[in-house]
C-alpha cells in the first residue's frame, strides 16, 4: 500500500462529499460533530497534464483545430490559425505538413473548423477573420496535403459597413456539409448569428477581377457564398457551440449564455453570466443531460444545465 500511494497526490470524499474546505469547515457544513465516525474515502488526484513535445512558432497563436471526420476516428492531423493571418496544418506525430502564409492578410484568423467532406471526399478549411480584412473564407486542401486553394468566400457586401469582424465558427455535428455557423461582432443585431450551407452546390459565382491597367477583368475561380439564414443576437457573440441538430448556444457580448432554436430562428433561453463573457464553450452532442461548458473572461470555467 506504501509503494502504492508513494508520491501520488490524492483526492478525499468525507460522507459521500468532497473535501473542498478545511476539514472543521466541512464537519460544521455537514452539521457532524468532532466525536462523530464519519466515512473517509480517497481518490487518485489528476495530475497536472505535461507536455510531450515543444513546437515553437514565431507568430502568436490565435485558434487551434483538429480534424473532424465521422467515418475515420483515429485521424489526428491538426490546423493552427496566427494572428498574422497565416495557417499550418500538422500531422499526428505534430510534423508540418502545410503552411499557408497570408490566408487573411494583415488580419487575425479568429475561428477556424477543419473537416473532411465524405461526400465530396475532400478536406477543407473554414476561416474567419476580424478588421481590416474581415473576411469568411472556405479552401480546399489538395490531394497532395501539401497546398491550399481558396475555393469561395463570404460576400463581400456583407461586411461593408461592418465595424468589426467575424468572430467564431462552430459546425453541425450532423448536417456538416450544411450547417455552419458563424457570429459577427457588430452594431446590427439583426446578423448577429449568421447560418450558411457549405456545400458547393449552393455557391455562386464569384467576383471578377481587375487585371493590369487595362481596366480588363478574368474571373478569380473563387466563388461567392451567402448565408441561408440570420439569427437576432444583440450586441454580438464571442463563442458558440451546438447542442444539438437544431440547438445553438452562444455566449454573447452582452454577458449572457444564450441557446436558439436555429429551425425557428429564434432565441429561446438565456442565463445571464454576473457581467462576465463567455470566450469559449463546448457540448457533448450526445449527452442528454444537456450540460454545456463555458470558459469566462475572468478565468473560470462554468457547467451550464439547459434544462
Amino acid at each position: 500500500m506504501e509503494k502504492e500511494l508513494a508520491g501520488k497526490k490524492l483526492n478525499f470524499m468525507v460522507n459521500n462529499t468532497f473535501l473542498v474546505l478545511t476539514l472543521q469547515e466541512l464537519l460544521e457544513q455537514l452539521s457532524i460533530s468532532n466525536e462523530s465516525v464519519v466515512d473517509l474515502y480517497y481518490l487518485f488526484a489528476l495530475e497536472k497534464p505535461k507536455p510531450k513535445k515543444s513546437i515553437p512558432t514565431d507568430e502568436w497563436i490565435s485558434t487551434i483545430r483538429s480534424l473532424s471526420h465521422i467515418v475515420n476516428e483515429k485521424a489526428k492531423s491538426y490546423a493552427v490559425g496566427f494572428f498574422n493571418g497565416d495557417v499550418k496544418v500538422y500531422d499526428s506525430k505534430h510534423n508540418e505538413v502545410l503552411n499557408v502564409t497570408k490566408l487573411h492578410p494583415d488580419s487575425q484568423i479568429t475561428d477556424m473548423l477543419y473537416f473532411k467532406s465524405d461526400a465530396l471526399d475532400q478536406k477543407y478549411l473554414i476561416t474567419c477573420s476580424e478588421l481590416p480584412n474581415a473576411q469568411m473564407t472556405i479552401s480546399k486542401i489538395g490531394a497532395d496535403k501539401k497546398t491550399v486553394k481558396i475555393v469561395a468566400r463570404a460576400k463581400a457586401s456583407l461586411m461593408e459597413e461592418a465595424e468589426c469582424g467575424y468572430s467564431c465558427l462552430a459546425q453541425n455535428p450532423i448536417e456538416r456539409e450544411k450547417f455552419c455557423c458563424s457570429s459577427q461582432v457588430i452594431d446590427d443585431p439583426d446578423t448577429g448569428i449568421l447560418l450558411w450551407d457549405v456545400n458547393p452546390a449552393t455557391w455562386e459565382e464569384g467576383d471578377d477581377a481587375k487585371v493590369g491597367h487595362a481596366n480588363k477583368r478574368q474571373k478569380t475561380g473563387i466563388q461567392n457564398i451567402s448565408p441561408i439564414a440570420q439569427m437576432r443576437c444583440t450586441n454580438g457573440v464571442q463563442s458558440m457551440t451546438w447542442a444539438s441538430q437544431s440547438t445553438l448556444i452562444a455566449g454573447c457580448t452582452d454577458h449572457q449564455l444564450k441557446v436558439f432554436d436555429t429551425e425557428k430562428l429564434l432565441a429561446q433561453a438565456s442565463v445571464f453570466t454576473n457581467h462576465k463573457v463567455i470566450t469559449a464553450l463546448d457540448a457533448n452532442f450526445s449527452n442528454q443531460n444537456q450540460l454545456v461548458l463555458g470558459g469566462h473572461e475572468d478565468g473560470i470555467v462554468k457547467l451550464y444545465d439547459l434544462r
